[in-house]
Order: C-alpha cells, then structure tokens, then sequence
C-alpha cells in the first residue's frame, strides 16, 4: 500500500533520502545498496525531519565508517 500517493510526493521524497545519502556518501562504507521504505507520517515531513531520520537509521546500522 503506498504512503505517499501522488508521484510527485514520492519522487519529492526518493530525492531528499538520495540527497541525504549522498551527502555523507564520504562516510559511507563502500557496495553498500540501500532501500528506503517510507512509513506513515513521512507525507507531512520537511527535509529536515528526514535527514534526521535518514541519519539515525544509517548510524543505527553501523553503515559510517566513523560510527
């Protein structure tokens, strides 16, 4: 079942998680594939609130060389 319904709110959503990641891309461990699975609530989110959310989740697994 889709979270966020209309394309445009999901395409909005793919390219601020892609922009998170690749921010701290220095950080990341190499061959390393993500998927992303959005929850409820992610439709009402501004870009802080998933970077934030991108960020813990990424440390949370150990996936920062310096974590």
């Amino acid at each position: 079942k889709k979270i966020l319904k209309l394309a445009v709110d999901r395409n909005k959503f793919k390219r601020r998680v892609r922009s998170t990641i690749m921010s701290y891309r220095d950080l990341i461990n190499n061959n390393i594939d993500f998927v992303v699975i959005a929850k409820k609530g992610v439709d009402g989110a501004d870009f802080a609130i998933i970077k934030k959310d991108v960020v813990s989740g990424l440390k949370k697994l150990g996936i920062f060389r310096n974590a």
